[in-house]
């Protein structure tokens, strides 16, 4: 799992932001509940990006059904909220992403600031 870098959404000297390669194995990146998760899914089909939750609900239920699921079609191009800290990050202050599939897949972690 590579740690992503938080990156602007907004052009910072004419430059947008960047995105790379998923990871395999996933991804990390920070999580304060102000990020987004950009996906581009660049494959002939579609996939699924699972944002892991960490921490138990409000009722003190910790499971897969927590997690939150989302498709991308193939060629689409999704932002992604992690808009719950207390769910998505672990004690450090970081959240797990993982792909269906990382082939000709970009993600970037991004914060309007």
């Amino acid at each position: 799992m590579a740690l992503l870098t938080v990156q602007s959404l907004f052009a910072t000297g004419g430059a947008l932001f960047v995105p790379v390669a998923a990871a395999g194995g996933g991804d990390t990146m920070p999580c304060t509940g102000k990020e987004l998760l950009y996906v581009k899914n660049a494959s002939g089909g579609s996939i699924n990006v699972t944002i892991v939750a960490q921490n138990p609900c409000s009722f003190g239920v910790s499971n897969v059904a927590h997690d939150r699921v989302v498709a991308v079609a193939a060629g689409a191009e999704k932002f992604i909220p992690l808009d719950d800290a207390g769910r998505f990050a672990n004690a450090s202050g970081i959240a797990s992403i993982t792909y269906s599939a990382a082939a000709s897949v970009t993600v970037a972690a991004c914060r309007a600031t």
